[in-house]
């Protein structure tokens, strides 16, 4: 469903994960005719073998190179447990230069609290799919936000607060909205 709905414009890549990794193409393409439904066919051959090794696939598509004068978008979805926590939290903090991070988490396997950290730190978001019958609503839900970032690289000042939360301050996406969070100083 993603696939199909990336305009002639767009630029995109798959990493597949479980024990090990693949990806669709060494570079992002754009999306062309072609290369959706060579992807579409790929995507149909992907096996789940088993394990949850999400580090070196995040850390691929993190280290692709950005297309100019397009905002990188990586949406990370996963049915297994993800462990590894301080080295991904590294990894983002290390690699995720300009892009963001949105996580998706199927089932109850996942750690969900984990995958939520990380697309906040990400600037991004989380999606939660407890149940197959959510799965194309939740990701519809998804799919429309990336598709209509209003704002990027929101900032926030005031003389009189500190600690803003989240820290970054994610994109306002369409029908999304922005919360943050701060302590008022006595000034």
């Amino acid at each position: 469903n993603a696939i199909n709905r990336l305009h002639h414009d767009d630029y995109f890549n798959i990493i597949e994960f479980d024990d090990a990794h693949t990806k669709f193409n060494n570079y992002s393409v754009q999306a062309t005719k072609d290369n959706v439904q060579r992807a579409s066919q790929w995507v149909r051959r992907i096996d789940a073998r088993g394990g949850t090794e999400m580090q070196p696939a995040l850390k691929k598509a993190l280290l692709l190179p950005p297309i100019n004068g397009l905002m990188k978008i990586v949406t990370l979805i996963t049915d297994g447990y993800v462990g590894n926590e301080n080295s991904l939290y590294k990894l983002i903090h290390n690699d995720l230069g300009n892009a963001r991070l949105f996580t998706v988490s199927l089932g109850s396997a996942p750690n969900s609290a984990l995958l939520e950290k990380i697309s906040t730190q990400g600037r991004g978001s989380f999606v939660y799919i407890g149940s197959t019958n959510d799965v194309s609503s939740k990701m519809d839900k998804l799919f429309s936000y990336l598709e209509n970032p209003a704002l990027t690289d929101l900032q926030f000042s005031c003389i009189a607060t500190k600690d803003i939360m989240p820290n970054p301050i994610p994109d306002l996406f369409a029908t999304q909205p922005v919360v943050i969070f701060g302590k008022l100083t006595n000034k």
